[in-house]
């Protein structure tokens, strides 16, 4: 990585921690329209526009909400409102024993579940809104028991109408409080914190159990964001220290790979692990905001797995086939949450192929994430050839129906 100045802020290709984070911070400006002219590619680097720091934290959650919040329960929750205004338009006349089932399962699964939940009550206060959503879903509940009451709705269908009327409108009054703009923006990162941004990172900042600030767009922004721009605004011709990472000068031994999940120790407790008893992989406020957005450049499925190829050769070889990768699962999980990454790597060998591309991941080394630990491979280019053809093969069997 280069120097930074108050211009610009460059990241070169270095380890496969910092090809994620180059990768997750490409994604997330990508990711909103506005920010697809603030970077800049070379053949071994990217540079980005200071400016996008100032409400980065925005964007960095956006970037999950809109990729992974499609299949976690808040979208499920809003994504059941058309069913219901079609009972509702059809007066209840066709409702049936299977509609109850459906609607009792997404009820019970879905909004009861999330209206009882940790995520909900440490979300509740930066919702701008008087309406009691447990008094609402514990009404429902009553109402919802009444109707599966054995042979009910055949045996008293005029009453069972009257109680799907309040309930579902009770029901488009709870999606509508779940639609407001701020339940979007915090509903959603709040259980996408744990599923998806922990896997690379934890115990620091809004992930740190002791945080008094409950407020994670804002503490992501204090703690990994404000360092950095503070870091561009001050002079550093007098730093004693160095990032261990990128070389940059800094003045306090203060910022450390500890947070990193499986990489790194906390340096302030474990002195006896370094040599002579003193630390010296201390990192710079820069080089932790680049690790910070190691999630977003890994392919997740929802099950804690995870895959990234640390193709090094270019910056525009390594966007590409992690991106490849990242798109293959982006259509599959919707589908199944249990998606393994190994078929979205499989799928984008399969479109490479197409292309006219030969043996494309031959000789690059794969990061795989799965149950809180790192694996290293390195795919021969056989393997890959090998891969690429089994894809093929495959593909071909379903379209022939074989």
């Amino acid at each position: 990585m280069d120097a930074a100045n108050n211009t610009t802020v460059n990241f070169r290709i270095n380890s496969w921690m910092e090809n994620a984070g180059i990768v997750g911070l490409m994604r997330i400006l990508k990711n909103d329209p506005r920010y697809l002219n603030s970077y800049s590619m070379s053949e071994s680097a990217v540079k980005f526009d200071p400016k996008v720091l100032d409400n980065f934290s925005d964007l960095y959650f956006k970037f999950f909400i809109k990729n992974y919040g499609q299949v976690i329960r808040y979208s499920k929750i809003i994504n059941e409102e058309n069913w219901l205004r079609t009972l509702e338009d059809k007066d209840f006349r066709e409702f049936d024993e299977k509609d109850l089932k459906r609607l009792t399962d997404w009820f019970d699964n879905i909004v009861k579940y999330s209206a009882n939940s940790a995520s909900y009550k440490k979300v509740i206060k930066f919702i701008n809104s008087d309406f009691d959503v447990k008094a609402e879903v514990k009404s429902c509940n009553k109402k919802i028991r009444t109707l599966n009451k054995k042979n009910f709705l055949t045996k008293n269908s005029d009453e069972a109408k009257e109680i799907l009327q309040k309930l579902i409108n009770q029901l488009l009054k709870i999606i509508e409080y779940f639609s407001t703009s701020q339940a979007k923006k915090y509903f959603p990162a709040k259980t996408l914190n744990y599923i998806i941004i922990n896997k690379a990172w934890n115990g620091v900042s809004f992930l740190n159990p002791q945080t008094k600030n409950l407020d994670f767009y804002e503490d992501y922004q204090n703690y990994f964001v404000v360092p950095v721009q503070e870091y561009l605004q001050e002079d550093h011709a007098k730093d004693k220290y160095v990032c261990s990472t990128c070389g940059r000068p800094v003045k306090k031994l203060k910022y450390s790979y500890g947070f990193i999940n499986n990489m790194g120790y906390d340096l302030n407790k474990k002195t006896s692990n370094a040599w002579n008893f003193k630390n010296d992989l201390y990192i710079c406020p820069i080089c932790q905001f680049l690790y910070s957005l190691i999630p977003a450049g890994f392919t997740y499925n929802m099950r804690g797995q995870g895959i990234f190829i640390n193709e090094n050769s270019s910056i525009r070889n390594l966007q590409g086939k992690n991106d490849l990768v990242f798109s293959n699962m982006m259509r599959k999980i919707s589908d199944s949450t249990r998606t393994s990454p190994y078929r979205a790597l499989s799928a984008a060998f399969k479109d490479e192929e197409a292309s006219g591309q030969h043996a494309p991941l031959g000789n690059i080394q794969l990061i795989t994430y799965d149950t809180d630990h790192y694996n290293f491979q390195i795919v021969p280019i056989v393997a890959s050839k090998v891969l690429t053809k089994a894809v093929e093969h495959t593909y071909n069997m379903k379209q022939t129906g074989e």
